[in-house]
């Protein structure tokens, strides 16, 4: 894994980072499961969208099923072609 912390930081600030940190065994979790799922593009999710994913492993999970299930088979390359979706788990 290879997240650019630096830039979660110019993005969110300081604070985001120290949630990064002190959350880093969920935000772990939570990397992998977009891995499991499929998702090449898991560094730019997590650096664009990092406080959606430093929060408790079971809830992201339940949020990523949710929007997953109601985006269908093609979850994928609708994520990909528009990452805003990804600011519902915000």
């Amino acid at each position: 894994m290879k997240i650019d912390f630096m830039k979660i930081k110019e993005i969110y600030g300081e604070d985001a980072l120290i949630a990064c940190n002190e959350n880093i065994d969920e935000l772990v979790k939570n990397i992998n499961y977009l891995i499991s799922l499929g998702f090449d593009d898991y560094e730019d999710i997590i650096e664009r969208y990092a406080l959606a994913f430093v929060e408790d492993h079971e809830i992201v999970k339940e949020k990523i099923d949710d929007l997953i299930n109601r985006l269908g088979p093609d979850y994928l390359e609708i994520l990909a072609e528009d990452m805003g979706y990804w600011e519902e788990l915000m």
